[in-house]
């Protein structure tokens, strides 16, 4: 029994909204420790000296409706045409990488699935597959559609995440390496300082042109709750068809509607979109308070307990997909940094990469970089589901 009860939704929502607030404050003072991430840390500690409840309403409102309106955010720069046109061969390598996670997810669960529930299997492959070509918001919406544990969920995104600083330390320690090197022609990727200095001023213009405001913020909720609110009514059309499930599964999953949906807007009616400033920062926000529900539906106990295998998991995950990305990438004649860069965006998004370019001095990456982690979101999203399916079926 907590001190605060579920049926306080007003108190729950105020200390959700306090915890929201002090992750952002820590994730701007320490950059390194992503938000929700201490979202879940804080959750966890509320509800381990009984403060917070385990259980309510508010909780599901978040699962039910804030976290999936949350998504489309992420998808109104995802002009796909656009995508590809300005990637180049980078386009070409990243997938690649995602190709290198899934491998790396069935043989890393071949070794350690024996750990797991075989129920939970199929859910934590798609968990990991999202996870590993998208980011953490691939992460959150399989998890969802596979109703894994939230112990799987909280554990699994603090592991996942806290990894990421690893993964950078690796990916410069492999550029650094003539070993590596010596393995790709032509790999550096050189900017002069006047390049750079080019780019940031261009940058600066750009920044200040894209301002959010009242009436941005309000037009991303319309639109996210607009498309959330017909790919339900879709995907609850689509379970009237009694379709097989593997098939209802993909076909009706509300998270792969909105994704297709909003991703063909935004390539439809590019420019509309592009002036939707801070839909992916709103999006960021809504998002930790599916992490904050998460932390609040288990244990510190729990997750201490279930930590080692997810850390074994991530780790044999990790350098698998990087050495066959690298390996792979190599065959098709790509760039060392293009390879790393590449795994950088599946493992973490726009923000490593952005991390990793800078770390690296690969200036001229910088853009493509984000925008294959944007197209990333994308596709891990049904990668997860497509490779979590096939393992339901086996």
């Amino acid at each position: 029994m907590s001190l605060i009860s579920g049926d306080n939704t007003i108190m729950v929502w105020a200390i959700v909204l306090c915890i929201a607030f002090i992750a952002l404050v820590v994730e701007k003072k320490r950059p390194s420790m992503p938000a929700f991430i201490t979202a879940i840390i804080l959750a966890l500690a509320l509800v381990s000296i009984r403060l917070m409840p385990t259980s309510s309403s508010v909780y599901r409102t978040i699962n039910s409706f804030i976290m999936p309106m949350a998504l489309p955010m992420f998808f109104f720069s995802a002009n796909v045409k656009k995508i590809f046109k300005e990637t180049g061969r980078l386009f070409i390598v990243f997938h690649i990488a995602c190709i290198g996670s899934v491998v790396a997810v069935l043989i890393t669960l071949a070794i350690t699935g024996r750990f797991f529930e075989p129920e939970h299997i199929p859910g934590i492959v798609a968990m990991y597959v999202g996870a590993h070509t998208g980011g953490t918001l691939n992460l959150a919406a399989m998890a969802e559609t596979f109703n894994l544990p939230d112990t799987i969920t909280a554990t699994n995104s603090i592991v996942s995440n806290l990894s990421l600083a690893v993964l950078i330390f690796v990916i410069t320690l492999v550029w650094k390496s003539e070993y590596f090197r010596n393995m790709f022609k032509g790999s550096n990727v050189i900017s002069t300082d006047n390049d750079i200095d080019k780019k940031q001023e261009e940058s600066q213009v750009v920044d200040e042109k894209k301002v959010m405001s009242v009436f941005t913020v309000a037009q991303a909720l319309a639109l996210s709750a607009l498309i959330l609110a017909i790919s339900g009514e879709i995907s609850k059309f689509v379970g009237t068809l009694g379709l097989p499930e593997n098939i209802e599964l993909f076909v009706g999953n509300t998270y792969l509607i909105i994704t297709l949906i909003t991703v063909s807007l935004a390539t439809i009616f590019p420019n509309y979109f592009e002036k939707i400033h801070g839909s992916t920062s709103i999006g960021a926000y809504l998002l930790i308070f599916y992490f904050i529900s998460i932390g609040s539906s288990t244990t510190v106990t729990d997750v201490i307990i279930n930590a080692p295998i997810f850390i074994l998991n991530v780790v044999l995950i990790g350098i698998i997909s990087l050495f066959f990305t690298v390996l792979v990438s190599r065959f098709f004649k790509a760039k060392l940094p293009e390879a790393l860069l590449s795994t950088a965006a599946a493992f973490g998004g726009p923000g490593t990469t952005v991390a990793v370019n800078t770390a690296n001095g690969w200036n001229d990456l910088i853009a493509p970089g984000i925008l294959i982690s944007i197209y990333g979101y994308v596709i891990g999203n049904y990668l997860g589901v497509i490779v979590g399916n096939i393992m339901s079926s086996l």
